[in-house]
């Protein structure tokens, strides 16, 4: 699987998708109205890379801002990383957020509880 990297825009977060070191990541604002078409590759990326995960695996997510659709993805996104590790992958949720942002930082406390995935918090600024 080759390092795959998505420019952030506007509407769109920045997305980092490395097999070989086991790292994704979700950076920046969703809010496109094609937010499902958007999403759909990291999904597929996700399925692909289970398959034969690293040992460790790192998801570092940095969300200014999202709208309701870029949220359930999100979710469903992390519901499908739950669902599809293997128990010889060690994963690693890092939710990086300003720390006057308390907003997004109970989103990701949100998130963590949802997902039932171990988050690690990064106060930033």
């Amino acid at each position: 699987m080759e390092k795959q990297v998505i420019s952030a825009t506007p509407e769109t977060p920045e997305i980092i998708l490395d097999y070989e070191n086991g790292f994704m990541s979700i950076k920046g604002r969703s809010f496109s109205e094609k937010t499902v078409e958007f999403y759909e590759p990291i999904f597929d990326w996700v399925t692909a890379y289970f398959k034969s995960p690293q040992t460790q695996t790192v998801i570092e997510l940095e969300i200014e801002f999202l709208n309701s659709s870029s949220n359930k993805l999100i979710n469903d996104l992390l519901k499908k990383i739950k669902a599809s590790a293997v128990s010889k992958n060690n994963i690693l949720v890092r939710w990086k957020y300003q720390k006057d942002d308390e907003d997004i930082l109970f989103y990701g406390r949100d998130l963590e509880e949802y997902s039932g995935l171990t988050f690690e918090y990064v106060a930033l600024g």
